[in-house]
């Protein structure tokens, strides 16, 4: 297999995205301008309390919803409601033993994907986290020279990676 197919097949079997941009934690642009069009005092009010950065935050918003229920009529209500129910589910999570542990390996990979960039510019690396094994660091090395991958595979190793790292790529994978 030459490198790139090598490179894309790996990389494409691996996490690639930051799960932090997946998570909802603020009301949505969307329901805010609703609100302000039914009634501008609740607009402001609902954006002063819209992102979430804790579990009162999440308490707040559902006040909000509650007490502004007939003034956001059934539908806007409704909309409101899934939101808040999204972003105090992505809050719990997040912050839970198993949010916490993916969060710690995702800020690793994001710093070593920046690291790899830097210090191996011309090699293609991929990293990110196992679609099986979330907790499982994945490190594709696209190289055939089995020294310098041995030595990029010791240098990444070396960054105390939070979580087990795995070197799928192989040197009998190449044509």
């Amino acid at each position: 297999m030459d490198i790139q197919t090598l490179f894309e097949n790996g990389r494409s079997m691996t996490i690639q995205f930051e799960l932090s941009k997946l998570l909802k934690n603020k009301v949505s642009r969307c329901i805010i301008k609703g609100i302000s069009q039914k009634n501008k005092l609740l607009g402001c009010q609902i954006e002063k309390i819209s992102a979430v950065k804790s579990q009162h935050d999440v308490s707040e918003l559902k006040k909000f919803a509650s007490v502004h229920k007939k003034e956001l009529g059934v539908e806007l209500y409704e909309c409101l409601l899934s939101e808040i129910k999204e972003i105090s589910d992505d809050y719990r999570w997040i912050n839970s033993k198993e949010g916490l542990v993916i969060q710690k390996i995702e800020d690793w990979i994001i710093n070593v994907r920046k690291i790899a960039i830097k210090n191996f510019p011309n090699i293609p690396i991929y990293i990110g986290r196992s679609n099986w094994e979330p907790r499982k660091i994945i490190i594709g090395i696209c190289v055939k020279d089995t020294i310098l991958r041995n030595c990029i595979e010791e240098y990444f190793q070396s960054l105390s990676p939070p979580s087990l790292v795995v070197f799928p790529i192989k040197e009998n994978m190449f044509d």
